[in-house]
């Protein structure tokens, strides 16, 4: 299960840099103003980091689970 885990958080976080960089793509490709296209990487990159925090707190969760069980 734990690889599974491991397999959609590297499928997410890909997704989202891909989104990521297109926004920037997109925001460069129609000249949005520097501070705005910040802002909005700002969002990205924080969102990556809440996604990456959720999967390290299932894993923990996850993992925990298993070792109670083994007692």
């Amino acid at each position: 299960m734990l690889q599974e885990l491991d397999k959609a958080q590297v499928s997410s976080l890909h997704i989202l840099s891909t989104k990521q960089y297109d926004m920037f793509d997109l925001a460069t490709k129609n000249k949005l103003p520097t501070a705005l296209r910040n802002d909005y990487l700002g969002h990205w990159y924080d969102a990556k980091t809440k996604v990456s925090q959720h999967f390290s707190d299932l894993q923990t969760a996850l993992t925990l689970r298993k070792q109670m069980a083994e007692v």
